[in-house]
């Protein structure tokens, strides 16, 4: 109506009116009807004109918003010359120390990042932001504009580590002016939620976009573009979680709005129509993705042309859905064309990247066309290599673990790859090799880096900060191992120690032992051996043809140009036989196929590999004439995480003396409630547990599946006495706790600098790999008993060491120990992992099935071995079934005076065992249960 006014009077010259278009401007920006927007833009640049005749600040103001509607709406085209002729005009005015001179650099580096210009992008917003930092406080909010925008560039660029600050800074910025619920944290809560579902992290990105939602909702309402991006993004995190009913109504929502408000020419509907269509890929229906990506993909190419990210991006998911349908001729065709146009576009750096040329390697692999797959795959594991390299190292645990189960998949199909293609290149057999030698445990490694890292900062704070998150983990560990029912601390402490664990992670950002690791390569580990020695990768891979899980043995020699490859068995044909009961037959599965690899080798480095760890490759025998020959009488065998162990020194520790010291831990009082103060107090005379010694019941080590509790364990506390009058003989410093002075809380003491070169621990173990999903419907803290560590979704919580008063908690009436002595008798591998045992070079777990748990992935076991490793210890001995009591007894006392004399653990275990294999030669059961593993 003021508009009218002024232009049905002699008042056009008036400010005032300018004031009422740009208004008008304003408002139509906000409800996203960009014709009209541009329509009374364009009126207000001509009264500016026409009023004012020269070029100020305000013009310029005026250009640039041009070129950020014409961006906005996709005509960068037009957009460029516009914000080019603002920062020209800026400069003639300010010069090129002022703010408004800084604001047009963004505007132009936000353009370039828009067009896939990155480096341009990174040039004009660090100048922007160089230009800004001398004038404007850190609190001001232009910070927070420029800081999204080089989140969104660094994002984009696959610099993570850089994305994640600037996002969070700009966040930070707002909140501070604006509060947290107002309408400018739109944009950054939604690249953030963007930036963590990237990284899988969908707890937190799911958090951030359902903030942004319920912002835009109660600030522009459900019809307004805005609502319908938040809206997509979540979509697709649905579409990831596999959760394709709600991410459907989600992304069709968005598609209804953006159609409506935005209409079918405008970038976000092309956007939205490729998120749908991927969304109906993953979820199997080919019939429907097919018409919205190749709808998506020519608007796509009608706004930005063929050289844009967005178009490449899209040809790579129309290849994927060929594939699909079996059509490799148009999928070929697909990812040639975006390969084509990433190379022009100098996109190598992205990891879109690495992913066509991994399409074009499964391609070419479907096709049978093994050389030109080989070529692919090479160039796409150098760019994954270098990409975890870059990024993987300062991640939270948490983000490693999601990203890893999707990074791993490339590294896993190398294998399969190699299978396919052994007879025709054996160069793949490197690459396999290199492959398992960084996704072995890669986990496992980058955790413990971090402490290493952390140890040895100069930064008083970041030690302080680690302390404070060791402590929040060590709490959380308890509480969620006890089953307690605190879900508001417990949710406090993760929440903290996550925030913690970021901080010390941009802090301490070189992991130099995790960057060697990933480094290391088959040459590295041909150097470190010698003649007759060789090192065998066994992998673990899925089987195309067969839809199988099956195994294989890479065999590396000195001397070997490449890795020799030996297909084994499937898994369901090792799933047959029992670890313990049919050594023979394992012998003619997982061993006897290597025999034509290992002429004139006498030691051998191995790395299992799944199922294989819970396997005693030194008992594998043949016989002949009714004698048996073990594996162990032929070889020298040393059983490894990973064989890269040998290119980081482990050849040099093996040869190193421990120091004389030692905690033993036996003879343990499951039925009392442990003595307060530890003191030398033997076993409660009326407890069952004396009963069960005086008349020398002979049990193994391992805990009857019912609640009725542990026994006694008379071998473990004879096996205790006798190590420490062997090793205090030779002067070696004994920490001895027995009865009911070996508890839970005695053991948690000996974390940092109160633990000893060894620990041996000789108790019941337990290991549940398996999930029970019997009691699924009742909460984990309702359990009582050993139902909740079998019914835990945290493999971690499933394995465990029983100590004092233990049997209380195994029968559901733990209440009482834990208000008593704040623990509950059942150390899980969880809270072990969370002890500080890098002083302890060896772990020694005499108990049953120490070394078995769920096996996940590359990872291997997740059980008390895991738990040792994230502690900090570097060798252990664990064993892999029920072992017997008296027999262990026997061994144990074999090793340790074997020990007391040279302080080298490898050789004397060594030793020991082949006393035993000597001594029972027909009965492995005996002595072959324990494994040495580093």
């Amino acid at each position: 109506q003021t508009e009218v006014i002024f232009e049905n009077t002699t008042y056009e010259n008036n400010q005032d009116y300018g004031i009422v278009l740009k208004n008008l401007y304003s408002f139509y920006i906000k409800i996203a009807n960009y014709e009209k927007a541009e329509l009374y833009l364009f009126k207000y640049l001509t009264f500016y004109k026409k009023v004012f005749k020269e070029e100020n600040n305000e013009y310029a103001s005026i250009i640039c918003e041009i070129g950020n509607l014409y961006s906005r709406t996709g005509n960068y085209k037009k957009a460029k010359p516009y914000l080019f002729q603002s920062l020209a005009i800026r400069k003639k005015i300010f010069g090129e120390e002022h703010k408004e001179y800084g604001y047009s650099l963004q505007e132009i580096g936000s353009l370039f990042f828009v067009l896939g210009e990155y480096e341009k992008a990174e040039s004009y917003l660090l100048q922007s932001l160089f230009v800004i930092k001398k004038l404007l406080s850190d609190e001001d909010l232009y910070y927070s504009i420029i800081f999204n925008e080089l989140g969104n560039l660094y994002s984009a660029m696959n610099q993570m580590h850089k994305a994640e600050f600037y996002y969070l800074q700009s966040l930070n910025i707002t909140i501070k002016s604006r509060g947290e619920n107002h309408i400018d944290n739109v944009g950054t809560l939604n690249n953030i939620g963007n930036f963590y579902s990237y990284l899988f992290n969908y707890e937190k990105a799911e958090q951030y976009l359902n903030h942004s939602l319920a912002i835009t909702k109660r600030v522009l309402g459900e019809n307004h573009p805005d609502f319908a991006d938040v809206l997509r993004s979540l979509g697709r995190i649905y579409d990831e979680m596999r959760d394709f009913k709600k991410a459907e109504e989600y992304l069709l929502k968005s598609l209804t709005i953006t159609q409506n408000t935005l209409g079918e020419d405008h970038i976000d509907y092309a956007i939205c129509l490729n998120a749908i269509g991927t969304m109906y890929l993953d979820s199997g229906n080919y019939k429907k993705a097919e018409p919205y990506l190749l709808k998506s993909s020519l608007n796509i190419k009608k706004v930005f042309g063929e050289n844009h990210p967005n178009y490449y991006t899209s040809l790579l998911t129309i290849g994927g859905l060929y594939i699909k349908l079996g059509d490799y001729k148009k999928a070929e065709q697909c990812f040639l064309k975006s390969l084509d146009i990433q190379n022009k576009g100098l996109f190598e750096e992205k990891s879109e990247y690495a992913i066509t040329l991994e399409c074009l390697g499964n391609l070419y692999f479907k096709m049978q066309d093994f050389k030109t797959a080989e070529k692919y795959y090479i160039l796409a594991y150098t760019i994954n290599k270098k990409m975890i390299d870059e990024n993987f190292i300062w991640l939270t645990d948490k983000e490693k673990e999601n990203y890893w189960n999707k990074s791993e998949i490339f590294f896993l199909r190398l294998s399969s790859f190699s299978i396919e293609n052994n007879l025709k290149s054996s160069s793949i057999n490197s690459l396999a090799f290199n492959a398992n030698l960084i996704s072995k445990a890669l986990l496992l490694e980058s955790s413990i880096d971090l402490n290493k890292a952390v140890s040895n900062s100069n930064y008083t704070i970041d030690k302080l900060n680690f302390e404070h998150l060791k402590s929040d983990r060590k709490q959380y560990s308890k509480l969620i191992s006890d089953g307690s029912d605190k879900y508001d601390l417990i949710k406090k402490l993760d929440s903290e120690a996550d925030s913690l664990e970021k901080l010390l992670l941009n802090h301490t950002s070189q992991y130099n032992d995790l960057r060697e690791s990933i480094d290391i390569n088959c040459e590295n580990i041909k150097s470190n051996l010698i003649k007759n020695e060789v090192a065998i990768e066994y992998v673990r891979y899925y089987d195309l043809a067969n839809f199988s899980i099956n195994y294989m043995a890479l065999v590396l020699k000195p001397d070997d140009e490449y890795p020799q490859l030996i297909k084994l068995c499937s898994e369901d044909e090792l799933k047959q036989y029992s670890p313990e009961a049919d050594l023979y037959s394992l012998y003619d599965l997982i061993w006897k196929p290597l025999l034509p690899s290992l002429t004139n080798v006498k030691t051998i480095y191995y790395s299992p590999s799944g199922l294989l760890n819970n396997i005693p490759f030194q008992a594998l025998y043949k016989e002949e004439n009714g004698q048996r020959e073990y594996v162990m009488d032929k070889f020298t065998l040393h059983q490894l995480t990973s064989t890269r162990y040998l290119a980081l020194d482990l050849k040099k520790k093996e040869k190193e003396l421990i120091e004389p010291s030692i905690a033993l831990f036996g003879g343990i009082n499951y039925n009392d409630y442990p003595n307060a103060i530890i003191d030398s107090s033997a076993i409660d005379e009326s407890s069952e547990a004396a009963f069960l010694y005086k008349n020398a019941i002979v049990v193994n080590r391992d805990i009857d599946s019912t609640r009725t509790g542990a026994n006694y364990l008379p071998g473990t506390k004879k096996e205790v006495e006798s190590i420490s009058d062997i090793l205090k003989s030779m002067q070696w410093q004994v920490d001895i706790s027995e009865g009911k002075n070996a508890t839970e809380n005695k053991i948690k003491s000996l974390s940092g600098k109160s633990s000893k070169a060894i620990l041996h621990i000789a108790t019941h173990g337990f290991a549940y790999p398996d999930k029970e999903e019997k009691r699924k419907d009742l909460a984990f803290s309702m359990m009582r008993g050993n139902d909740k560590y079998k019914a835990s979704d945290n493999p971690m919580i499933r394995s465990g060491l029983l100590f004092g008063g233990a049997n209380m908690t195994w029968q559901g009436k733990g209440d009482s120990l834990l208000n008593k002595t704040n623990e509950d008798g059942v150390l899980t591998a969880y809270e072990l992992s969370q002890l500080d045992l890098s002083k302890t070079k060896l772990a020694v777990l005499s108990a049953c099935e120490t070394g078995k748990g769920a096996i996940q992935g590359s990872e291997g076991t997740f059980g008390l071995k895991r738990a040792l490793k994230l502690a900090g210890v570097d060798n252990m001995i664990v064993s892999l079934w029920k072992v017997p009591d008296d027999a262990t007894m026997e061994m144990m006392t074999l090793f340790y005076t074997e020990l007391a004399n040279t302080k080298k653990p490898v050789s004397s275990f060594e030793t020991a065992q082949k006393a035993m294999r000597l001594k029972y030669p027909n009965e492995p059961e005996k002595w072959a249960g324990f494994v040495f593993v580093r």
